[in-house]
């Protein structure tokens, strides 16, 4: 059952990415988490943020902070509250690489 909620949890994360124009992104499940990552020009692929499912069946979400180092965020909530708060306050760690290097050199 876990699976499905995840597999319908990975759709609604990659419509609303492609809503907001970010079709640089793709979405991948594993275990109890969503996957948000991107394959830049280089063919590397570069993770962007997870959501992590707890057995509430709310979310938590970490993000890639500038030195490729995965960051908890201290807010759990419904998956919808979550992929707003990362596509609104957090849109920096969703924008192409280029971009998110020169940001992270300044």
């Amino acid at each position: 059952m876990l699976a499905v909620h995840l597999e319908i949890e990975e759709h609604f994360i990659q419509n609303r990415l492609q809503e907001l124009g970010l079709t640089h992104l793709h979405v991948q499940t594993h275990s109890r988490s969503v996957i948000v990552f991107s394959t830049e020009c280089d063919r590397v692929v570069e993770k962007r943020a997870i959501f992590t499912r707890m057995q509430s069946g709310d979310y938590a979400l970490s993000i890639v902070d500038q030195h490729d180092h995965w960051e908890l965020l201290s807010v759990v909530g419904p998956l919808a509250e979550m992929v707003k708060l990362l596509t609104e306050e957090l849109l920096y760690v969703l924008e192409q690489q280029t971009n998110y290097q020169s940001i992270s050199l300044i």
